[in-house]
């Protein structure tokens, strides 16, 4: 395996939009790189949503570390920085208005097995409208796939057939709202909701202090501390997403999220989307989770999934076997936040992003 930093780095500029709009230091986007293994193909490159496998987690980091030129902070600085955050937190969409976002996600896909033969690049644009009429919609457009290797697509073509193979090559699209939004499962949107499905009812039950807060995320969630990417601050991560939170609401989940991420690390400030937010990185054992948090919804502006230790990278994920220490293997950013009046509308390039969007309630 050889690895082609200059193709991947081509490759982003052409299937990432935010590159070059979104104040990320470029230090950070400089160590991303990738496995290339069929050199003919190098000029193409390209949890569940962000929340991943459930492994646990790394030991807490227990002094200043330096990594590039962002200085890492004890996982103590979290609650100062998140306590700083939460003096801006925004209050909620108006009602029966949405909160428009869209954003684009870069993955490692292929089938989870020892061995994996099946290894592409993934790239999608999620565009949402959410707000309080139980009407919401959500766009996807899912770019061509781009396989690792021709090996791969052949490995795909015989498991999935010729078919599938067409569509992952030429990309799709799906346009849903309303009901067709909503899970089979949900609750009615009038009842009174849940942690896996929220709704205004649901978020108002939450209580405006820290503790509190945290103390009903993690009841609702079913957090446990050791468990990653379900753990008490996951908990409450998940729910800075929702645009029915007052800010009173929103600086509470802030703060509580300072109190439960002991284990996390503060890095710079940067803004995502005209978002300021700032960086939070934790220690998952053979990879590095990196996330942007921001003072209004949807709360997570970036979230970034690195490898550190490639020798155990295939534990965490099979699909991560023989990937280089560095090598990005998902990358979701927000691109576009907004205030819409109505389910059709999109806000106007440059219009978008920024608290003044959200209501101080």
């Amino acid at each position: 395996m050889t690895v082609d930093t200059a193709a991947l780095r081509e490759m982003l500029r052409a299937v990432d939009p935010a590159v070059g709009t979104v104040a990320y230091p470029a230090e950070r986007q400089a160590v991303i790189t990738t496995v290339v293994t069929d050199p003919a193909r190098a000029g193409n490159r390209r949890r569940r949503p962000r929340r991943g496998p459930r492994l646990a987690l790394g030991a807490a980091v227990a002094a200043v570390v330096a990594l590039g030129s962002s200085l890492l902070l004890p996982g103590n600085a979290v609650a100062a920085q998140m306590d700083r955050l939460a003096t801006q937190a925004a209050g909620p969409v108006p009602s029966r208005t949405y909160l428009y976002t869209e954003t684009r996600t870069l993955t490692i896909g292929g089938t989870a097995r020892p061995e994996p033969t099946d290894r592409r690049w993934d790239s999608w644009t999620s565009t949402a409208w959410q707000g309080d009429t139980c009407n919401d919609r959500v766009d996807t457009v899912l770019a061509a796939t781009r396989f690792f290797s021709s090996a791969d697509e052949q490995t795909f073509r015989a498991e999935a057939g010729e078919q599938a193979l067409r569509v992952a090559l030429r990309g799709w699209s799906t346009s849903d709202r309303g009901a067709t939004v909503r899970p089979l499962d949900a609750v009615p949107c009038e009842g009174a909701g849940s942690f896996s499905n929220p709704n205004p009812a649901y978020a108002a039950a939450y209580p405006s202090t820290p503790e509190g807060f945290l103390a009903k995320a993690v009841r609702d969630a079913g957090a446990h501390p050791d468990e990653a990417f379900n753990t008490p601050a996951d908990a409450v991560l998940d729910l800075l997403r929702l645009p029915y939170l007052t800010a009173a609401q929103r600086a509470a989940a802030l703060r509580a999220f300072g109190l439960a991420a002991g284990e996390w690390t503060v890095g710079e400030q940067v803004t995502v989307a005209g978002v300021h937010g700032v960086t939070i990185r934790r220690d998952l054992g053979p990879v590095e989770e990196e996330l942007v948090i921001g003072a209004q919804a949807p709360g997570l502006l970036r979230s970034v999934l690195r490898i550190t230790d490639p020798a155990h990278a295939s534990e965490f994920d099979p699909r991560y076997v023989g990937l280089p220490a560095g090598t990005v293997v998902r990358d979701e950013v927000l691109l576009t936040v907004a205030v819409v009046q109505d389910l059709d509308t999109r806000p106007q390039v440059g219009k978008a992003g920024g608290s003044a969007s959200m209501t101080p309630r």
